[in-house]
């Protein structure tokens, strides 16, 4: 074997010693040590039967509890005519979500929600559902699709 054979295979046998080196004192490393030191106190935990929520976990449920019956689903719709026959029938368009906004029973979405459409039934969280009518829309701003 050459010299400058032998001096390659140390050369890199080094760097993958301080390539490795590098890699164990690296923030990823930590991370990685840290959740696996937490999947086995989770592990730990569930054979035991012990819940741990963070108070920013409980808050988040809280708030969620709080606001999803406000949620709503929205289905849009619009007139379309049949180009043979000239029958005029209803189409279904899109569909998305919004939450209400007032006593008054205003709700609040994206405009991508309804653009083009002219028909449209809210679904509140009880499972009523209910004709709306577009009241007003702010357009600026909005994302256009492609």
């Amino acid at each position: 074997m050459k010299i400058s054979n032998i001096l390659s295979w140390f050369l890199l046998i080094g760097l993958g010693f301080i390539g490795g080196s590098a890699w164990k004192n690296s923030p990823s490393a930590e991370l990685n040590a840290e959740l696996q030191h937490e999947n086995t106190a989770r592990q730990q935990n569930s054979e035991s039967e012990i819940k741990y929520v963070t108070n920013v976990e409980e808050a988040t449920i809280q708030l969620f509890e709080e606001v999803s019956p406000s949620v709503v689903f929205i289905n849009t719709s619009k007139m379309q005519r049949d180009y043979w026959t000239r029958n005029v029938f209803k189409v279904k368009s899109g569909s998305g979500s919004g939450f209400i906004w007032d006593d008054e029973g205003h709700i609040v979405t994206n405009y991508h929600v309804l653009d083009g459409s002219s028909n449209f039934t809210v679904t509140l969280a009880d499972q009523r559902v209910f004709e709306a009518q577009l009241v007003g829309f702010e357009k600026k701003g909005s994302i256009s699709w492609i």
